[in-house]
């Protein structure tokens, strides 16, 4: 997550034991920052926020009498407050409040540090174990009339007379990014050589979850390699050979032969020829012992042999319409077929239902043998007539292969069941997360919270192989990453894989293969995964 500025509000001079001044706080994930510059070397004994106490960061003197102090307080109050700052003694100086969104609430100072010294160049150097940190710098030095000038890669925010009349001079800088891990220096270049003094900070990032790929589990019941690619099942009771793709499926009572012309072929009942239009080929019987290297959730349910499968998304040549668009010889035409993700309502059952983004063009089922790019490999007639003319319902009560329902959200406690979660993935996050590369579907989460990706898959064979490729923005150091199986039998999430050694910002794998899937399987044969941090 991103750490943005909210506001800076310079207070008033004062020359006192106690100042006060208004600041408003916006946004979420806050940080509020204060920042105490002294004519005069006096401790700061208090510093609150509406009433709520900050934490003190460090302090450091220049020597000749200035002084500067930074404070912090997490989760900051929103609104228009006051804050207020008590001394030992009276003082003279102004304050500075600057809050901040995208910052971790727990435990978010990731290092600090002080310094002084007589030069033009006030630095000091912090050490940050997070990537993207916020480093923030305030100083003090002996002469009101000499300006800064931020240091590379900082931006100013304040420069300003720390009191009235003759004075120290005060300075505020920030960068809001601080990059890769390791040492940083905050320093601020001073106009002329002058005692100065200094503190230096950086506040960690709040935790972001981004998978660039989705879980893939692999598994079929037979030695097929060519799964659909199908999103949705069909609900059919009879087998068929050209499943219908669209929401509305045909009510045709006469045999046909007519080929979809979607990206992902029928699954015949016989020996077929046509390639996979599968995201994730099946764990099939042949002997590749990785059967689901792709990004997706989707495994095969086919129950016959397939010949040469294809890693292609679309295995036509072409997305033009199968067959014509002259009336078929069936007693109805399809109403309207579309690549919805909902699955097919037809009266008869399907082993490999298209539910692809690119349904076949034609207007009914064709009854004739006029050529198409993807046809069934079937010869024989198909009994597919619809049950119905209306478009089926978005999720059928009895998925089939190719069924993926993905969700995400950020929680305060995990969830104890596989309920899914608040957000639906849309249809571009699905698209987002086919393929291992650099697109990723992000879910945020603030200090205290889980960030979660539940997968919903359905698999027809008894084993499998879960696969889980993407990053997250807190080191594995920081927060294990945890892959998670649901027992249906149990009514329990079980751990599968972790991992407590990635690198912040980098790609990493987490993935299991399960032996025996039977206590995981819902009654609708959907198995349910998900992926989760911490954020801390």
């Amino acid at each position: 997550m991103a750490i943005t500025l909210d506001l800076s509000t310079l207070g008033a001079a004062f020359d006192d034991s106690s100042a006060s001044f208004s600041h408003t706080v916006s946004g979420s994930n806050r940080l509020l920052v204060v920042t105490i510059h002294l004519h005069d070397d006096v401790d700061v004994t208090a510093v609150s926020y509406n009433s709520d106490a900050l934490t003190q960061i460090g302090q450091a003197s220049d020597g000749e009498g200035g002084r500067v102090e930074m404070w912090y307080l997490v989760n900051p109050d929103t609104g228009n407050n006051t804050v207020a700052i008590t001394l030992a003694d009276s003082a003279e100086g102004r304050a500075v409040a600057t809050s901040y969104e995208g910052v971790a609430q727990s435990s978010p100072l990731d290092d600090s540090a002080t310094n002084n010294g007589d030069s033009g160049t006030a630095s000091a150097s912090v050490t940050t174990t997070v990537a993207s940190c916020l480093l923030v710098g305030a100083a003090v030095w002996d002469d009101d009339d000499v300006a800064g000038s931020p240091g590379s890669g900082f931006t100013e925010i304040q420069d300003f007379i720390a009191g009235s009349g003759i004075a120290h001079r005060g300075y505020y800088e920030h960068d809001l990014d601080g990059g890769a891990t390791g040492a940083k220096t905050v320093s601020i270049t001073i106009a002329d050589t002058l005692p100065w003094a200094i503190v230096a900070a950086a506040f960690k990032p709040g935790a972001v979850v981004s998978p660039s790929a989705s879980l893939s589990p692999s598994a079929s019941a037979s030695a097929s390699q060519s799964p659909s690619a199908s999103r949705s099942p069909s609900a059919s009771a009879s087998a068929s050979l050209s499943p219908s793709a669209s929401r509305s499926p045909s009510a045709s009572e006469s045999p046909s032969i007519s080929p979809s012309a979607s990206r992902s072929p029928s699954a015949s009942a016989s020996p077929s020829l046509s390639p996979s239009a599968s995201r994730s080929p099946s764990a099939s019987a042949s002997p590749s012992p990785i059967i689901s290297p792709s990004s997706s959730l989707s495994p095969s349910a086919s129950e016959s042999p397939s010949i040469s499968p294809s890693a292609s998304r679309s295995p036509s040549a072409s997305r033009s319409p199968s067959a014509s668009r002259s009336p078929s010889a069936s007693a109805s035409a399809s109403l309207s077929p579309s690549a919805s993700l909902s699955p097919s309502a037809s009266a008869s059952a399907s082993l490999s239902p298209s539910a692809s983004r690119s349904p076949s063009a034609s207007l009914s089922p064709s009854a004739s043998e006029s050529p198409s790019i993807s046809p069934s490999a079937s010869a024989s007639a198909s009994l597919s007539p619809s049950a119905s003319q209306s478009p089926s319902a978005s999720e059928s009560p009895s998925p089939s292969p190719g069924t993926e329902l993905y969700s995400r959200g950020d929680y305060a406690a995990l969830p104890s069941d596989d309920a899914d979660l608040e957000n639906a993935y849309t249809v571009g996050e699905y698209t987002d997360v086919d393929t291992s590369n650099d697109v990723r579907v992000e879910q945020t989460a603030v200090t205290g919270q889980f960030a979660i990706h539940e997968y919903k898959d359905f698999v027809s064979g008894n084993s499998g192989r879960f696969h889980w490729e993407g990053q997250t923005n807190t080191a594995g150091s920081w927060s294990t990453v945890y892959l998670q199986i649901y027992n249906q039998v149990a009514g329990e999430w079980e751990t599968i894989d972790s991992s407590n050694t990635h690198d912040a910002d980098t790609d990493f794998v987490l993935e299991a293969d399960v032996a025996d899937l039977s206590n995981y399987k819902a009654a609708n044969g959907l198995i349910s995964c998900r992926i989760y941090q911490e954020a801390v």
